[in-house]
């Protein structure tokens, strides 16, 4: 009789540090991190205590909406913990000091017919797969199409999945920033670097995949990547493509290096924004008001974070300034486009 109260210490410890969970045979989740974000970006759903994160799982897997489940056992040497729902796949709400608390998120929406429906960016008949990047996914049958969308993917270089957005068809392209001119007043990319490398924002606000996401698709072995820039402005539309993207790591500070222009549309009021006399973008390092990686505060100037030259002048394209409409932090591209104010820029990877 003294064995089977050891048989249950072994088997819930075990439930405990699983890494991959089949809940109630029908959703299987992958462990994540427990990290702190804007409480506002990730609703709770409902909350109870369970018995052990099993039964944490399989109450989420009945809930439709719930997307992520965080498991937190109790301190004070009791069975069980506390369950908290999610409505959001974004990384859970409270700090964890200790690391005790779980965190999954769904790799499968719902089982039925022998099948499983796996969230975008997982694949095999139990969802045990994940795509690298949007290259990988365009080589997914069912993956593969021409509307841009959130998808987990896990590039080589990469310890966890995270989401990106992706267009697999006609062309592989992720979405690296998206700005539209918006009355909501001020300062929306004047970010830390904390912010800029781990990413913000949403399509509606204002979007910044994440320096640190941006290294890892770019690095991803066998991807040659392109860097587009496209800036409107009430007239004109101004494409700059170039072909050959290198990212450094966060150690070197994100440096950038473009490779060859292979595009540009109306050179004569577009003209190459990247890499103008002596503000060039071309080998620097980004850049943030509390981590600026050169002799002049362009930060702190131009109001944003960017791979600014090593000149007073900063950039001559600040795609991350405010839409002000006026000063040198308000947005821009080039003197020529700039006589009408700019109100739309999107970068992607290629």
């Amino acid at each position: 009789m003294v064995w089977f109260p050891l048989i249950r210490v072994v088997f819930l410890i075990s439930l405990l540090f699983m890494e991959l969970i089949v809940a109630d045979n029908s959703v299987t989740y992958l462990k994540t991190d427990v990290r702190v974000i804007d409480c506002d970006l990730n609703p709770q759903l409902a909350s109870r205590n369970t018995t052990t994160q099993l039964g944490c799982s399989i109450w989420c897997s009945k809930v439709e909406e719930c997307e992520r489940y965080k498991f937190c056992p109790f301190s004070d040497g009791k069975s069980g913990g506390e369950c908290v729902l999610h409505t959001s796949h974004d990384d859970c709400l409270s700090q964890d000091v200790n690391h005790t608390c779980v965190c999954m998120i769904k790799k499968s929406l719902k089982y039925g017919n022998g099948t499983y429906t796996c969230q975008s960016g997982f694949y095999g008949s139990h969802c045990e797969n994940i795509v690298k990047d949007c290259t990988h996914a365009s080589e997914i049958p069912e993956m593969n199409d021409n509307a841009i969308k959130l998808m987990f993917v896990q590039p080589t270089l990469a310890t966890k999945p995270f989401q990106i957005y992706c267009r697999t068809a006609p062309k592989p392209l992720v979405l690296v920033s998206l700005r539209m001119y918006s009355s909501v007043c001020c300062n929306l990319f004047n970010k830390s670097w904390a912010e800029y490398r781990d990413g913000f924002g949403s399509l509606l606000s204002g979007y910044w995949l994440g320096l640190q996401k941006l290294y890892l698709l770019v690095n991803e072995p066998g991807r040659n990547a392109s860097f587009q820039v496209v800036v409107r402005n009430s007239l004109l539309t101004c494409v700059n493509l170039y072909s050959e993207l290198r990212i450094t790591d966060e150690d070197d500070g994100f440096r950038i290096s473009l490779g060859r222009l292979s595009n540009v549309t109306d050179m004569s009021s577009c003209q190459e924004g990247m890499r103008q006399t002596n503000l060039e973008a071309e080998g620097q390092p980004f850049s943030t008001y509390d981590r600026y990686n050169g002799s002049y505060n362009c930060p702190e100037v131009m109001q944003s974070g960017w791979w600014f030259a090593e000149n007073s002048l900063c950039t001559s394209t600040n795609v991350n300034g405010d839409f002000k409409f006026s000063g040198r932090s308000s947005i821009s591209w080039l003197p020529d486009f700039n006589v009408y104010a700019v109100t739309f820029v999107e970068i992607t990877i290629r």
